[in-house]
């Protein structure tokens, strides 16, 4: 008995010495769980999502790995260059963080503003450009972390923008709102959308075909030359979240559902993928 005394306290001893507890960790799905909002893939991946999530993917393989930037709000989007190592994240309450050293160090700057913020373009990794909740749109020309408001009168959320000019940019919105400017958001002009849905997502291609996307399912298209906006799909039953469109009048949109639509001059056909996840 007086060694089982002796034993009992010693096992239970080394446990607690061996494996001290560190707080929770992802087991399934890894490495987290959390939504993911946006992606970005040119040369090195990275997506962002809700909780300050930051995963970043490992190459060569499909390992991710978890970055913890140093915030817990909710990020929405991320626009990020290898070839020169700069890159920007935008998320709620103004949030905004930069790396230059393709993700090595992320640091917050000041955006100077409060609003969300739900989409970052930037134009050969300079010029860029955010939007959010109520009109908002910032730019930075200098990554000096110097932001510049330039949002236009209207006090719609503004869900998307991109540009191919630093000059240039368009951004979209509530109720099929849509809006561009020339000279660097010194001025704004309305253009037509000929839709009510929210428009969620917008991708301008410069001497090709330009695209927006967003509530039951709807997907408009312009010539990079012209303002008029066609209707090229619609369908009550999914939205369509984001829009990459390319040379030869091609184009890829996912939504909800698990929602994945390849188009080809106009014409948007439904790719099977076997899971009804959001597709952000």
């Amino acid at each position: 008995m007086k060694k089982i005394n002796f034993l009992l306290p010693i096992l239970i001893f080394i446990p607690l010495t061996l494996f001290p507890q560190t707080g929770w960790m992802w087991q399934n799905p890894l490495p987290q769980g959390n939504e993911l909002k946006a992606v970005s893939a040119k040369g090195t991946t990275w997506a962002v999502g809700v909780h300050g999530t930051v995963i970043h993917k490992i190459m060569p393989g499909d390992y991710w790995e978890k970055v913890d930037i140093g915030t817990t709000e909710n990020l929405n989007d991320i626009d990020i260059y290898s070839l020169t190592g700069k890159g920007w994240i935008v998320g709620d309450n103004g949030t905004v963080y930069y790396t230059e050293d393709n993700g090595l160090s992320w640091v917050k700057q000041n955006s100077g503003t409060t609003e969300n913020l739900y989409s970052v373009s930037a134009v050969s990794a300079a010029c860029v450009w955010a939007c959010g909740a109520n009109g908002t749109v910032i730019k930075s020309l200098y990554n000096d972390g110097t932001w510049e408001n330039v949002s236009p009168p209207q006090q719609v959320d503004l869900y998307g923008i991109d540009s191919y000019h630093c000059n240039e940019a368009w951004a979209v919105g509530e109720d099929g709102f849509i809006v561009s400017t020339e000279n660097g958001g010194q001025s704004w002009t309305v253009q037509p959308s000929g839709t009510s849905w929210d428009l969620f997502s917008v991708d301008m291609f410069e001497n090709g075909t330009s695209r927006a996307c967003g509530k039951s399912g709807i997907i408009l298209s312009k010539a990079w030359d012209e303002n008029n906006w066609v209707n090229e799909n619609e369908l009550l039953e999914y939205w369509l979240n984001s829009i990459v469109t390319g040379l030869g009048n091609s184009g890829y949109a996912v939504g909800t559902n698990g929602m994945i639509l390849r188009g080809t001059d106009g014409a948007w056909v439904q790719k099977e993928t076997g899971f009804l996840w959001t597709l952000n």
